[in-house]
């Protein structure tokens, strides 16, 4: 929410209009003297007034402006948080009578300071215009003061918890029975005096920042404090002011433990463990050792960092059911792991290859050495040395992805030479008729070691596209093309992006159309939204260029980006293409189905056909048929088919193959 507000302070300036000798109604006054910032929206998100809160808040915030005229809704579209696009979604719901208000409680940090905001959405009771009021209130001081209930709640549930309070002043006004376990003094002794003539004397090593900082609050740390006997230990302290208490005075609160034996256990355990790393800390390879049951015994530095657990969190655990799971979390069948049957064995087993579970959840591939150890205690187990091979797998993925992409470019090559791609047709037909009026033409290969088979366009496209391969593949399919359109055949057919750029594409298009006689006419060139992003002058100007000779220019995947509108707006397209997304779940989504019939309208007043791609039933059909879209194509028109073309004489026209 901090980016939603940064963003909405550093929009461009917009001054609302006033009228000349307009003086401020009751209303504004009202509003003005309101801690809350408030705004007034258009239906469309547009700031139409604010108040002087909302003003103040922005100047501090390092903006020039009250910014009445910028669209609050469009500064959330434009944020990459959730929070800001809930916020979107719920003034929206809000201005169109979809719900009588919205609320969202949201984090506004600055780097000096820890802010809390609840935002509220209403529909404006003065009008009917969907105007929605927006106001922020701030609320850290009850997000400080819950927080602070909540850690004295969880301290005082804890065992030999020592609590007491004091006013400003430091004296004790309540002292409860841990402190008087843990201090020696008893309520009544305590309860009038000063805190710091009860546990933090002369002679308690306590620094003279700390001394004052504890009892003036929030502080927190570990220090040694004194008892009534004299004697000193260790303890951790925590110490807060609480304001705002109903009918109290601020008063501060510390809560204090005695963390002797913590600390002691953990001298035990760095003992160990120092003891265990001289051995092992040499090791540039993890190990585990285990038990006969494939208990985790021990592991060192490397293998807690190999894995993302520490030795105490394995400690007691069956190491297979921890680092041998299956996809979904589950525990492999013991017996497909190598290292229980080594521990069962107690056999040395060597794996070069296989895969642990981090803590994580990731993978880690390893090879490892699991063999078997007694002791003169009677422990028997395995100790497993394992080291991380994802470098080297990795090293040997690339390399046989470039040996795939070396075998796939020469099939490309060798395709090209040879004249073994094959085109496919699938129709697109006009919906209210049913009548077939176009083909989309879609490209495969002929798969060399099997006669008869094709290789789909997923398996080379890419690769043709990365190694320049895709402009000579383009321009194959626009010769098929225009043979096809020559014979009288409506077609359609795809320009990769790489062909979009390139200047010559414009020059081989007339020249395929003028060698065989093809009206233009009957030729839509599809371009697709990404490919238009990445060039936006070359693809204005192919659009330009496309209908002067007559052609028509199809957007593609239409809906799924953010610049599909703008570009229906600027290039004059002939069709937009919805794309499959949308309509694959149109019969059971109801978003998908307001995209739909926004896009046909919006088509409609720009004077542009829809397709429906990717229609696979009839009830989809006919949903598409009452929303308005122009025409269709899916496994349930028709599948792609191949057709044949011929550079002798013109094919045949084209058939609706189902």
């Amino acid at each position: 929410m901090a980016l939603r507000a940064e963003r909405l302070l550093n929009a461009p300036r917009l001054t609302a209009p006033t009228t000349p000798g307009h003086e401020p109604d009751l209303l504004s006054v009202a509003a003005n003297s309101l801690s809350a910032h408030l705004a007034v929206l258009d239906e469309t998100g547009v700031i139409l007034a604010v108040n002087d809160a909302w003003r103040r808040f922005a100047v501090t915030e390092g903006g020039e402006s009250d910014y009445l005229g910028a669209n609050y809704l469009a500064v959330c579209d434009r944020a990459c948080d959730p929070i800001a696009r809930r916020v979107a979604a719920g003034i929206r719901d809000v201005a169109s009578g979809r719900a009588n208000e919205f609320e969202c409680e949201y984090p506004c940090h600055s780097r000096l300071q820890e802010r809390w905001f609840v935002m509220r959405a209403t529909r404006s009771a003065l009008d009917s215009g969907g105007h929605v009021v927006v106001a922020h209130e701030e609320v850290t001081e009850r997000r400080r003061l819950q927080d602070s209930a909540q850690l004295q709640s969880l301290l005082l549930d804890e065992v030999n918890v020592a609590v007491h309070t004091s006013n400003l002043d430091r004296t004790i006004t309540s002292w409860n029975t841990g402190a008087e376990q843990l201090f020696g003094w008893s309520a009544n002794e305590a309860i009038g005096r000063r805190s710091d003539e009860l546990f933090i004397t002369s002679q308690t090593p306590v620094a003279p920042e700390i001394r004052k900082q504890i009892g003036e609050g929030p502080w927190e740390g570990d220090v040694r404090l004194s008892r009534k006997d004299g004697s000193a230990f260790p303890a951790h302290v925590r110490s807060r002011v609480v304001h705002d208490l109903p009918e109290h005075e601020p008063m501060i609160v510390v809560v204090s433990l005695d963390i002797s034996e913590r600390l002691r256990s953990e001298r035990e355990l760095r003992l160990a463990r120092d003891h265990l790393r001289a051995v092992t800390d040499s090791l540039g390879e993890g190990m585990l050792t285990v038990d006969g049951a494939g208990r985790v015994l021990y592991m060192n530095p490397v293998a807690e960092a190999h894995l993302g657990w520490t030795a105490a969190e394995l400690y007691g655990r069956a190491l297979h059911r921890v680092t041998h799971r299956g996809a979904d979390g589950s525990p492999m069948p013991a017996e497909a792991c190598a290292i229980t049957r080594a521990c069962r064995a107690r056999a040395t087993v060597k794996v070069d290859d296989d895969v642990f579970m981090r803590a994580d959840g990731t993978e880690l591939e390893v090879a490892y050495t699991a063999a078997p150890f007694a002791t003169g205690e009677e422990l028997e187990g395995c100790v497993i040395v394992f080291r991380d091979v994802g470098a080297r797998n990795a090293s040997r993925r690339r390399a046989e992805r470039q040996a795939e992409k070396l075998a796939s470019i020469k099939r490309i090559r060798a395709a090209l030479d040879a004249d073994r791609f094959v085109l496919f047709a699938q129709p697109i037909i006009q919906i209210e008729s049913g009548e077939t009026v176009q083909q989309e033409l879609l490209i495969r290969m002929q798969d060399p070691d099997a006669p008869g088979a094709v290789i789909l366009p997923g398996a080379f496209l890419p690769v043709a596209e990365e190694f320049g391969l895709i402009d000579e593949i383009d321009r194959w399919v626009i010769d098929r093309a225009a043979e096809l359109a020559a014979s009288g055949a409506a077609v359609e057919l795809n320009l990769s992006g790489v062909s979009i750029g390139d200047l010559r594409l414009m020059r081989h298009i007339a020249a395929a159309i003028g060698r065989v006689g093809a009206d233009p006419g009957l030729m839509v060139f599809e371009i697709t939204e990404t490919a238009l992003i990445e060039n936006q002058l070359a693809g204005s100007q192919l659009v330009g260029g496309l209908h002067q000779l007559g052609c028509r220019v199809a957007l593609d995947d239409f809906g799924t980006g953010y610049g599909g509108f703008t570009y229906l707006k600027k290039l004059p397209v002939d069709i937009v293409k919805i794309d499959t997304e949308f309509v694959a779940d149109l019969t059971g989504n109801a978003a998908s189905r307001n995209v739909v019939q926004a896009i046909v309208n919006l088509a409609r007043r720009f004077q542009v056909l829809t397709v429906a791609e990717g229609v696979e039933d009839q009830e989809t059909l006919e949903l598409l048929r009452e929303f308005g879209v122009d025409q269709a194509q899916g496994y349930h028109i028709g599948r792609p088919a191949p057709i044949k073309t011929t550079d002798k004489r013109p094919p045949e026209r084209l058939r609706n193959e189902r």
